[in-house]
């Protein structure tokens, strides 16, 4: 079995694959929509998939929204447009708005350090192999978190390592164990991914909200947006629309032993754990597009989106920067096959959850899945052609 910490890896393997499956001349024969719905069902028919949903909207009008093959291939569920997903590492989108809404609120500063508010980050030492433990050059801030740049390691540490599936220690407890770890950098190195960090600052949104963190992103994010399907902990009556979760990373496709329910989970996961449907993301998406508002109702000023929307260090991928959680396009000529615009930017999750935004365009790209392991085709595909349909 996998690890499937490394969930934002997905987005960068986006990018970087290859582009199609078949070759672009095939497409010309019929219409952007039914070509987008032909090339996505072979997919399914190669059992490299179950199903997907794919929504693109322009200029908040749907202009393609369909739901393709199997929400649950053992109990015959066909897949729906009202399909709930596991999003994966599409959830730090959402936590780093709701920190913003406390920046906002005055309860905290970007530039502040994590021990301000998490008093045993105080104590933290760097590890690197061959030198003695020491104190970091400066203390970890919340924009360090933010932007991938802490120098914590990548990977979970023992005592937690399995907290993706078990999910049986609550936030406060789990951030405490990640306080006991040795960065592997000082704060302000180069982009390295660690999805500890967002579990941190869901900790410090409890902290200075003085709200459970899941409650915090309902009372600010969810309800507001009317994003109804959009869960951390999967209320009884929703669980018959969660799609299974599946597993290609040992050919054929098979079911994953996650628990999609989460029976008795204690950890909310700041940096993984929110459930939600393509409309649901949509909405989150265009408030985002929108400057923070949406039909009436602001989640964050627009100082705040640009904030976070400004690109703030390179990440491994050549024309793509991280800002506050999201990935950004910098150099669109570095990523044209993928006909990507400058300031565009996304989020991805590991298990085929893949969302990308371009507010010159005033378009939204969502493509949703149930999968971990196998290649990034089906979203290439998707997105080369999704800007024919637009």
């Amino acid at each position: 079995m996998s690890d499937h910490r490394l969930t934002r890896r997905g987005v960068l393997r986006l990018l970087g694959g290859a582009l199609l499956s078949v070759p672009a001349r095939s497409f010309a024969s019929k219409s952007a929509g039914a070509t987008l719905t032909s090339e996505l069902r072979k997919f399914i028919d190669a059992g490299q998939v179950a199903g997907v949903v794919a929504l693109i909207s322009h200029a908040g009008r749907d202009v393609y929204f369909e739901a393709l093959g199997s929400q649950d291939l053992e109990r015959h569920l066909p897949m729906r447009t009202s399909t709930i997903f596991d999003i994966r590492s599409m959830t730090k989108e959402i936590t780093a708005t709701a920190l913003m809404c406390l920046v906002e609120d005055g309860k905290l500063r970007l530039e502040d350090a994590v021990s301000t508010y998490l008093p045993e980050f105080a104590s933290l030492k760097v590890a690197i192999p061959g030198q003695p433990p020491r104190s970091p050059s400066r203390p970890v801030t919340l924009l360090d978190l933010l932007t991938e740049t802490a120098g914590m390691a990548p990977d979970r540490p023992d005592p937690i390592s399995n907290i993706t599936r078990v999910l049986d220690r609550p936030l406060a407890e789990v951030v405490k164990i990640v306080a006991t770890q040795p960065l592997i950098a000082d704060p302000g190195a180069p982009w390295l991914y660690s999805s500890m960090g967002y579990a941190v600052l869901g900790r410090v949104i409890e902290v200075r909200s003085s709200q459970q963190y899941e409650h915090f992103v309902s009372d600010r994010i969810l309800r507001p947006l009317d994003m109804r399907d959009s869960f951390f902990f999967p209320p009884r009556e929703k669980r018959p629309r969660i799609a299974a979760m599946y597993n290609l990373e040992t050919t054929p496709l098979h079911r994953d032993v996650i628990d999609i329910y989460r029976k008795g989970a204690k950890y909310s996961a700041p940096e993984f754990g929110m459930f939600s449907t393509a409309r649901d993301m949509e909405r989150f998406f265009r408030m985002t597009m929108n400057g923070g508002t949406l039909n009436g109702r602001r989640i964050l000023n627009s100082e705040s989106v640009r904030a976070m929307l400004q690109p703030r260090v390179p990440t491994s991928l050549d024309g793509i920067s991280q800002g506050l959680a999201w990935f950004i396009c910098t150099d669109p000529s570095k990523q044209s096959e993928l006909r990507l615009t400058k300031g565009s930017f996304g989020a991805a999750g590991a298990s085929g959850t893949f969302g990308w935004i371009d507010p010159d365009r005033q378009l939204i790209r969502l493509l949703l899945m149930q999968r971990f392991g196998g290649t990034d085709t089906e979203r290439n595909t998707f997105m080369y052609l999704a800007d024919e349909v637009s």
